[in-house]
């Protein structure tokens, strides 16, 4: 949740499970219970009924759905937490289970943190002509980065990864945040 300085010219923003499964679980928790609530009193009403939800089933769903929905996620996620290094001269970033994406500060024509926690979202957009400034880094499961199909915007989701507070601060001390 912190950012550890591994040596003068290079910054790592820390993963989190903790973190992370209490993201998983906020947005678990709510789209879980307005999704029942909005079925269970929205369809009888379409059909002409007068809506008279089953409370105790309710309780149950969005329990039993929001365990899952962080449970799951947390346990894939471990194995290949999400990255965000701030080097010298370059940035590196790999949403979890996902491929790095090294992309030269020179390259990067914006970067910005979109939306708001728990979905909160790294967004770096590169320059159309400078693909020799990026590349990916194979981990080995070969799962591409989360980007446009033209690999010109990259996307990290920021869950477990500190504030977007923090990370604003390392963009605008790099220079990425214009």
């Amino acid at each position: 949740m912190s950012s550890v300085p591994v040596a003068p010219s290079r910054e790592i923003v820390v993963w989190s499970a903790r973190s992370f499964a209490l993201a998983a679980t906020t947005v678990g928790f709510i789209g879980a219970g307005t999704g029942w609530l909005g079925a269970s009193l929205l369809i009888p009403a379409a059909m002409g009924r007068s809506p008279d939800p089953d409370w105790l089933s309710g309780i149950v769903f969005v329990a039993v759905f929001t365990f899952c929905s962080t449970v799951f996620p947390v346990v894939t996620a471990r194995r290949r937490p999400a990255r965000l290094v701030f080097g010298a001269d370059v940035l590196e970033l790999a949403a979890p289970g996902k491929d790095t994406v090294t992309v030269a500060y020179e390259a990067v024509s914006s970067a910005r943190v979109r939306w708001f926690w728990p979905v909160a979202v790294l967004e770096v957009c590169v320059g159309g002509g400078d693909r020799d400034s990026r590349g990916t880094s194979d981990g080995g499961e070969g799962n591409r980065p989360i980007c446009t199909p033209r690999g010109e915007r990259y996307l990290l989701p920021l869950a477990g990864m500190g504030s977007a507070a923090t990370i604003r601060c390392h963009l605008q001390r790099h220079g990425l945040r214009r």
